[in-house]
């Protein structure tokens, strides 16, 4: 339960951010896997079963570099009320964000939360969501 609403109010403070952006300029054309995430704390070394995950940790892939701060605010505020880890993992930069959630999801290692450029992206995980 305590993930569902957890889930919900990032999606929701996510959407805000993008609303407040103005949502223009799809980066998805970008070029390939032009590096590794722009996070500096990103989580793909301590991410030990986090989508199977033993419930106290959730972990959300962000494609706004802008919003990681505050995300990773959120994430700390949420720790102290629930105990629940929530690690930011933030992409951009030219990042194929979409390339690097397939390989995630074949390596069996989807995050918990992901977000989606628009809506020609919600056709590559049609079904799974």
């Amino acid at each position: 339960m305590k993930r569902k609403v957890i889930a919900t109010l990032l999606a929701a403070s996510m959407v805000m951010s993008l609303a407040a952006c103005g949502g223009g300029g799809d980066s998805g054309s970008g070029s390939g896997d032009a590096g590794n995430s722009g996070d500096s704390g990103s989580s793909s070394e301590s991410d030990s079963g986090s989508s199977g995950g033993s419930g106290d940790t959730i972990r959300l892939v962000n494609g706004k570099i802008e919003v990681d701060s505050q995300l990773k605010k959120l994430a700390e505020m949420y720790k102290e009320e629930t105990g629940v880890t929530v690690e930011i993992e933030s992409m951009g930069g030219g990042i194929d964000i979409q390339g690097t959630l397939k390989g995630y999801y074949q390596a069996d290692n989807m995050p918990d939360i992901f977000v989606n450029g628009g809506s020609t992206d919600f056709g590559n995980w049609e079904g799974m969501l």
